[in-house]
């Protein structure tokens, strides 16, 4: 795949991510409550940024970026890097978010995920989440199983699909009352 498309296809991806609706036009996963107003502001092989709005909707108790929201824009923010530069998103091996300064409500800060290592089975990216006077709020290190497809993958445009649609039914998969589509087993 040409590296202008997978470059493309990361902002595809956050975008699948970040704007899936119900019919009712309601957030329909923990991805798209969690990352709402989440933008790519640069993109390059083996590179992401993006900034990303701290509302209340996002904010602990004390009016601060909860910590989980912070791991999931690691989580997510780190495997559209991966993509710049592979051709398999991967399933999680390991993500670790150290927590250095509080990040306050009503403030921009800058995600930036850096590919460090992708190689044939596994893959290593860092993320930085910068205040707006450019300290480091919190960074994360995220390992990846690399031989293991995503359900999204398949369903991109750019793959023949459309981009944020899923694949139920397919073998290996399970949907239960709730609507919830289970991807199919590791081969961990």
């Amino acid at each position: 795949m040409a590296e202008v498309n997978k470059l493309a296809l990361a902002k595809i991806f956050l975008e699948a991510i970040t704007t899936q609706k119900s019919d009712a036009d309601e957030s329909v996963n923990f991805d798209t409550t969690a990352l709402s107003g989440l933008v790519v502001t640069s993109s390059e092989r083996g590179r992401i940024v993006c900034k990303f709005p701290v509302t209340q909707k996002v904010s602990n108790r004390y009016g601060t970026l909860h910590g989980g929201c912070i791991a999931t824009l690691v989580d997510t923010v780190s495997t559209a890097a991966l993509v710049t530069v592979s051709d398999q998103t991967g399933v999680s091996v390991n993500l670790a978010t150290t927590y250095l300064l509080p990040v306050p409500c009503g403030v921009e800060v800058v995600v930036d995920a850096r590919v460090v290592r992708s190689g044939k089975t596994l893959a290593t990216i860092q993320v930085d989440i910068k205040l707006p006077d450019g300290r480091v709020a919190a960074t994360g290190m995220h390992t990846k199983f690399l031989s293991v497809g995503d359900p999204w993958w398949g369903s991109t445009s750019a793959a023949g699909g459309t981009a944020g649609q899923g694949q139920a039914g397919q073998a290996g998969q399970t949907s239960s009352a709730a609507g919830c589509v289970a991807a199919p087993r590791s081969r961990l």
